[in-house]
């Protein structure tokens, strides 16, 4: 009886370490998160800061998250007088595969609307204002310990309302769990076609 007491005990144990590693990834990708991050971007003509908050939880089918995020941010124009907000909401879901070494690939779907407030020496500016957006991105997930890990994407999006609303872009990204609770993010990101680059730095919690 004591031996099957030892072997069981021994048994849950392993099952637990087992859990808790596979819990405590260095990935974003299947965990459970709340991000708050802080960004800049600089295109043709001026720049943009923007704050934003994204929640991410992994859906009952496995390989599958589903994400809310949302962003408002000042558009800082080399031109005098032209002023400009930016507030947008958006849906994503994301297919993964788990492959060697802990990597997983990805491929996230994400629709979303944005709202420009424009306007020139207080006049409002009654041209690109709002539209609906998609955007569809492929890319891999590399855990590089067992605390953090690096992303790399290559993505399509297009802004229905908009002209030259559509282009591709890379994104590079790192993230690094100082706990089971609390890490950060930071990513840069490349659009080749409207020649702007964005860069975004975080903190996540993961729930």
């Amino acid at each position: 009886m004591t031996n099957k007491l030892r072997t069981l005990f021994y048994s849950l144990a392993l099952a637990g370490a087992a859990t808790v590693a596979a819990a405590q990834t260095g990935g974003l990708i299947g965990e459970r998160y709340a991000a708050f991050d802080l960004g800049y971007s600089d295109f043709k003509g001026g720049d943009l800061r923007f704050a934003g908050v994204e929640l991410n939880v992994p859906s009952s089918i496995k390989g599958l998250d589903l994400s809310i995020a949302t962003a408002y941010g000042n558009y800082d124009f080399d031109v005098n007088g032209l002023d400009a907000k930016a507030w947008k909401i958006s849906a994503a879901a994301t297919g993964y595969m788990e492959m060697d070494q802990g990597i997983k690939g990805f491929v996230t779907g994400r629709i979303g609307y944005e709202n420009d407030d424009i306007d020139f020496y207080g006049y409002s500016y009654t041209g690109r204002k709002n539209s609906f957006f998609f955007d569809a991105s492929i890319g891999a997930e590399i855990p590089y310990n067992a605390k953090g890990a690096i992303t790399v994407a290559f993505g399509y999006y297009d802004y229905t309302e908009w002209d030259e609303g559509a282009g591709y872009y890379g994104t590079i990204g790192a993230h690094y769990w100082f706990n089971r609770t609390v890490g950060v993010r930071g990513s840069y990101t490349r659009d080749f076609d409207q020649d702007s680059d964005e860069f975004r730095l975080g903190v996540v919690f993961r729930y």
